[in-house]
């Protein structure tokens, strides 16, 4: 493992709460600070790889202004220009704001993918040194530029100043443009450095011009003097503070002169031994950015103290727990301790050895805290409170392992030690390329992994004596850590994260989404990943990795660690933060689904153990579930309610929740049963009037039926049910002798399987009248009567034969009369039925008159 090994079981607690995203620790404070430029009462801050910081109060605290700056972006240089503050941004040009550093616009037309380390605002005129050689000039404030590097296009430039109407311009040698860079001359200084010109400033009377250590001044940017002070050391910056020129250099040195750079006076910072990036001279204090931070000075710059409040811009390298603290290592700044009273504390006594603060692996051992760093491995048997130097080998990659460690050291191989890293004994590294830098080692039982900064692989299964190239193939990949897991080797590389199962004989992705990877972590099947565009989350059966920075967005990660409750994580510019681990969860997945079938005109709620789902948590408790609209059925509250009548196959988009997270959406299917609806009698279209003596049959053609699953009347039967006031025979109706009324006769139909419900269908019956006694006179008359073959009916209407019955004294029928053949001029020939008493019915006007009549 790279950076961090840790003996402490990390069980994670699963839990279906809603946290607060993702917050700084608030610290360690710190940075790799650069320019600094001042507007009215606000100071400004370059902090390279963390971005723009602001200070209102003279540099005692600061708060980081990146709004409309990139993600990431690496800020070169600052420079103040009439109350506009522009800054260059690695491969994005430059940028200005004009509301002291609360927001940045970008004026990169053209060069927006450049790179320019330095540049120079003179009112509109802007000239910037591109990093790949030459000058870029724009004469309306960014809105244009123009290469203008003729001459100069393999010159990479340093500095930039204007003095007495010309531009200068610092490199291998110094050059100088008096009509906007259309052409330049190279000015001869006699005694300056092979490596060019380094630095440089003016005033209205003199330009002053510093290369590895001297210092040069001229009156007309032709002549030159060289000053009598001798720094010994590069110079990293000059300028101009009130009225003092000023110089910057190693060990927290600077120099400021009064009188135009004749004499000067060394000021020395005592507490920091650190590159002197620039001075603010302010009327009652000095502010000096360093490599390590902010510095400030009350008395002249007799004492210093440190004024790094609120700039979070450390380079974390490496991160620790011990379950009570918090460890980080940086990049050259030593090493800072995180209590359980959210305090951070730096712990560098003790690091004294070149290099030595910069902190590239913690391993932690019991009580006792072990560091690799570029000045060799250091123990701390008090929480990092005191250091003593155990080994003097600069490593990059330390780890331990069942009472060994185990480390790097580039030119000579991987060493060991049994003895709790009280000797380092160098192993015979027989296959293993010693001749380059180690990224990222990994030591599990006897065997070791290590990568080494050219993308190669190696494996030993003996301590390191004997190894095998295990390097991924087909591609270069650069990995940056190790980690061993579930029978598994992980590899975080430049391209993704894989893995192998054999030890390396063969690599695979674990996902298809190929993030570079700095770091991770694991629980269980769940994977932590560093980034260098923030913290991500995955596990073995997942296919994507999902984001779960919170407030730390895109900004890049080196390092990650986990904790019993949360994430924290060591950024590339920007600190320590710290991530709740319950937030970050996995979104379940549902994966498929067992058979649902449910029956037709039946609602139903989605039955969550019918679901296989990919959680972390315990599913299906306190899931709950969202149905999305779809065809073929309504949703009322997440309950699915099929349309009417509908059978087959309902497709549900549906997602589940399992507190925090939704799923992606996953189309359920659902069968729906077919179920034979009882079919529907919707009206009676038969005969409404029977005479008391009558007999009237019910038949299927007589009704109108509603079938949704049946085709009516095919395969239907008919019941005619019992009632008040008539007999029923099958499905005849007789109604009661001498009843008159309204017959109530409930009716209904069989589809073959289920019966309807019944209609209850109304039959008016009238008197029968004997033709002696008649209530009402007939409308008609017959003669003779008695009669033996024929009858006359006497009407004022032609009678048709289907107006016409005869019944016999029981009222069935004897005989119907086809129209026409023996009906004609309303004669009826009766010849052919028996000799009797019969009753002849007529209907006349929706009316049906009867008379008796006897046949001899």
């Amino acid at each position: 493992m790279k950076k961090v090994s840790l003996l402490v079981l990390l069980n994670l607690l699963m839990y279906t709460l809603l946290f607060s995203q993702g917050m700084s620790t608030s610290g360690p404070y710190g940075g790799f600070m650069g320019e600094l430029v001042k507007t009215e009462n606000t100071l400004i801050a370059s902090a390279g790889n963390g971005g723009v910081y602001k200070s209102i109060d003279n540099g005692q605290t600061w708060e980081k202004k990146t709004t409309g700056l990139p993600t990431n972006g690496t800020v070169y240089d600052l420079v103040s220009n009439n109350g506009t503050i522009y800054a260059s941004v690695f491969n994005n040009g430059i940028y200005l704001s004009t509301d002291e550093a609360e927001n940045w616009t970008a004026i990169n037309n053209e060069v927006e993918d450049l790179t320019f380390y330095n540049f120079m605002v003179n009112e509109n005129d802007i000239y910037a040194g591109n990093a790949n050689g030459g000058v870029y000039y724009s004469e309306d404030n960014g809105s244009n530029w123009t290469e203008k590097s003729d001459g100069i296009a393999d010159i990479q430039f340093e500095d930039f100043a204007y003095f007495k109407s010309a531009v200068y311009a610092g490199g291998s040698s110094l050059f100088r443009s008096t009509n906007s860079g259309n052409s330049w001359e190279e000015i001869e200084i006699t005694g300056l450095d092979a490596n060019g010109v380094r630095s440089m400033t003016a005033t209205e009377n003199s330009l002053i011009v510093g290369d590895n250590g001297n210092i040069f001044v001229s009156s007309d940017g032709i002549s030159w003097n060289k000053s009598t002070l001798n720094v010994n050391a590069s110079i990293l910056n000059m300028g101009v503070s009130g009225d003092s020129i000023y110089l910057t250099t190693s060990v927290g040195r600077f120099y400021y002169s009064k009188d135009e750079g004749l004499n000067w006076v060394l000021v020395q910072n005592t507490e920091t031994d650190q590159f002197v990036r620039d001075i603010e001279l302010l009327d009652n204090a000095i502010i000096m950015s360093t490599s390590e931070g902010i510095y400030s000075s009350y008395d002249n710059g007799n004492e210093w103290v440190n004024s790094n409040q609120g700039l979070q811009a450390l380079e974390i390298e490496s991160l620790a727990s011990n379950g009570t603290y918090i460890f980080a290592g940086t990049e050259r700044q030593g090493i800072f301790r995180y209590d359980t009273e959210s305090n951070w504390t730096k712990m560098n006594f003790g690091l004294d050895a070149l290099n030595a603060k910069s902190i590239h692996n913690i391993v932690i051992v019991g009580d006792d805290v072990f560091i690799g760093t570029g000045g060799g491995v250091y123990r701390s048997s008090n929480f990092g409170t005191e250091w003593s130097r155990i080994s003097d080998l600069g490593t990059s990659t330390l780890d331990f392992d069942n009472g060994k460690f185990v480390l790097g050291s580039g030119g000579t191989g991987i060493y060991v030690s049994s003895d709790t890293a009280k000797t380092f004994v160098l192993s015979e590294n027989n296959g293993l390329n010693i001749e380059t830098g180690y990224e990222s080692i990994l030591l599990q039982g006897d065997t070791v992994v290590v990568s080494t900064r050219n993308g190669e692989m190696f494996l030993s299964q003996d301590l390191g004596h004997n190894w095998t190239d295990v390097s991924i193939t087909g591609d270069y990949y650069m990995t940056y850590d190790l980690h061993y897991s579930n029978d598994r080797l992980y590899a975080a590389t430049s391209k993704g994260l894989l893995f192998s199962e054999n030890l390396g004989e063969s690599w695979a992705f674990l996902n298809n989404e190929y993030l570079s990877i700095s770091g991770i972590a694991m629980a269980g099947k769940k994977v932590y990943a560093a980034t260098k565009n923030g913290l991500f989350v995955t596990s073995e059966t997942r296919e994507k990795w999902y984001h779960v920075s919170g407030e730390l967005g895109n900004s890049a990660v080196n390092e990650i660690i986990l904790t019993s409750d949360k994430i924290y994580a060591g950024t590339f510019a920007s600190s320590v933060w710290e991530l709740p681990i319950l937030e970050a969860n996995l979104p379940p997945i549902i994966l498929s689904q067992e058979p649902i079938i449910s029956d037709e005109d039946t609602e139903l709620s989605i039955p969550l153990d019918k679901l296989i789902v990919d959680d972390e948590n315990t599913y299906p408790e306190n899931f709950t579930f969202a149905v999305k609209s779809g065809d073929n059925y309504s949703v009322s509250t997440n309950i699915i309610i099929p349309d009417e009548n509908f059978n087959g196959i309902l497709n549900v988009p549906i997602s589940i929740n399992d507190g925090i997270d939704n799923s992606p959406v996953f189309d359920l299917t659902i069968e729906v049963s077919p179920i034979n609806d009882a079919p529907v009698v919707v009206a009676y279209k038969g005969p409404t009037n029977i005479a008391g003596d009558e007999l009237l049959e019910v038949s299927l053609s007589d009704l109108t039926v509603n079938d949704v699953d049946n085709d009516f009347p095919d395969d239907f039967s008919l019941s005619v049910l019992e009632g008040d006031n008539y007999q029923l025979t099958e499905n005849q109706i007789r109604p009661n002798t001498d009843f008159v009324g309204d017959l109530t006769v409930p009716v209904k139909v069989n589809d073959g399987d289920i019966d309807s419900e019944a209609l209850n269908i109304t039959i008016s019956v009238t008197a029968i009248l004997s033709i002696n006694n008649r209530a009402d006179k007939p409308k008609f008359s017959i003669f003779p009567n008695p009669s033996n073959n024929y009858l006359k009916i006497n009407s004022d209407m032609i009678i048709e034969s289907n107006q016409i019955r005869i019944l016999n004294l029981e009222g069935k029928l004897s005989k119907t009369v086809p129209m026409k053949t023996e009906v004609q001029n309303n004669v009826i020939d009766i010849s052919s039925i028996p000799a009797g008493i019969y009753l002849i019915q007529i209907s006349i006007d929706d009316d049906v008159s009867t008379v008796k009549f006897i046949k001899q």
